[in-house]
C-alpha cells in the first residue's frame, strides 16, 4: 500500500506487494530472452519459430502485467477499482456495503444493489494467513468514514433516487490502460504475424 499525488490530493493505492514483483520480474526475464532470440533471427530470418518464440514471451508477459498492475485507489470524493481489463471509478455517497464475497474477493455494493469485485485482492490461500483482503476492506472502510466526516456525504435520499444515482455517476473505462501490456501485446503480434508469414512463404 502507497500514497501518491494526484491534482494535490493525496491518494492511496491498495496493491499485493507480490504482485509488483510478479509484474516486473517477468518483465525483465521475458525481455531479456525476446533479446536474445532477435539476435538469433539477425543470423537465420527463415526460422519462423525464432520469430513466434518471443511473441509468445512478450504475449505472456501482456497477460500477465495486467493482472499484476491490477489495484484500488482511494481519491478524494471515489475509488477505483482498478481490474487487469476494465476499471470502475466509484463515488464514495453512492457505496453501501464494502466486504468480502463468498470467495473471499474485495467486493462494492452500491446502492441498487449492484456489486463490484476487486481482481486485485481475489481470495487466495494466503489471505487465510495474512488476511489481505480483511485488511484491505478495513482501510477502505476507514478511508470512506473519513470522507463522510469532511462532508463527502450527502442527504438521505429515496432508495430508487439512490439507485438511479449509482447508476448515473459510477464510471466504467472498458479497457484501460496499461503501457507495459499494450506494447508488448503490439509486439507480440507483430513477431508472430511475420513468423507466420515466413512460414507460408518460405515454403
Amino acid at each position: 500500500m502507497s500514497a501518491e499525488s494526484r491534482a494535490g490530493d493525496r491518494v492511496v493505492k491498495l496493491q499485493r506487494v507480490s504482485w509488483k514483483f510478479l509484474r516486473w520480474v517477468p518483465a525483465v526475464g521475458f525481455s531479456g530472452a525476446a533479446v536474445a532470440t532477435a539476435v538469433k533471427i539477425s543470423s537465420d530470418m527463415s526460422d519462423p519459430n525464432l520469430w513466434a518464440a518471443p511473441g509468445a514471451m512478450l504475449g505472456t508477459l501482456a497477460i500477465m502485467s495486467r493482472i499484476a498492475s491490477s489495484h484500488i485507489l482511494l481519491l478524494k470524493d471515489s475509488l477505483i477499482i482498478v481490474n487487469p481489463i476494465n476499471s470502475w471509478e466509484i463515488p464514495y455517497r453512492v457505496i453501501k456495503v464494502v466486504g468480502l464475497s463468498p470467495g473471499g474477493t474485495v467486493a462494492i455494493i452500491v446502492s441498487g444493489g449492484k456489486e463490484f469485485h476487486a481482481a486485485s485482492f481475489g481470495g487466495s490461500l494466503l489471505d487465510r494467513f495474512f488476511k489481505t483482503s480483511e485488511l484491505v476492506v478495513q482501510e477502505i472502510q476507514q478511508h470512506i468514514a473519513a470522507n463522510k466526516q469532511k462532508g463527502v456525504s450527502r442527504r438521505p435520499i429515496a432508495a430508487s433516487e439512490a439507485a438511479k444515482d449509482a447508476a448515473r455517476t459510477v464510471k466504467r473505462t472498458l479497457v484501460r490502460r496499461d503501457w507495459v501490456a499494450d506494447i508488448a501485446l503490439f509486439l507480440g503480434i507483430v513477431l508472430m504475424l511475420t513468423g507466420a508469414m515466413v512460414y507460408a512463404f518460405g515454403n
